[in-house]
């Protein structure tokens, strides 16, 4: 009879941080993607990505550095203390990101949006 190798208890445990762990770092090079490639006027649509988890948040908040959003994001993707299996989100509910993504802007090319996601996933 053969047995484990591992404990099922710990290769689950294990496999859950490694989850958690991979959906964060990937949470974070696509928030932060979109941070520096979304284009700057006011830097009101910079800012205005919106990390969340279990479901989108769809307020907004004036203009602030990209330091601080991006650490908003570490703080809430933070891999230790998102829940099993979690779904995360990143919202921007400016009424003119649609536009901007479209490529309504010189300064970022039309699709900026689904090329962050591609980039990573």
């Amino acid at each position: 009879m053969k047995s484990w190798t591992v404990d099922p208890k710990k290769f689950s445990a294990e496999t859950k941080k490694d989850f958690s762990d991979l959906l964060s770092a990937a949470a974070l090079t696509v928030y932060s993607d979109l941070v520096n490639t979304t284009p700057v006027d006011t830097g009101r649509a910079k800012s205005n990505w919106i990390p969340s988890i279990g479901s989108p948040v769809y307020t907004t908040r004036p203009a602030t550095d990209s330091l601080s959003v991006i650490l908003q994001a570490q703080a809430v993707f933070e891999p230790d203390g998102l829940p099993e299996f979690p779904v995360l989100y990143i919202a921007n509910s400016l009424d003119y990101i649609a536009s901007l993504n479209m490529g309504s802007s010189q300064q970022a090319p039309a699709g900026f949006v689904e090329m962050a996601v591609n980039r990573v996933f």
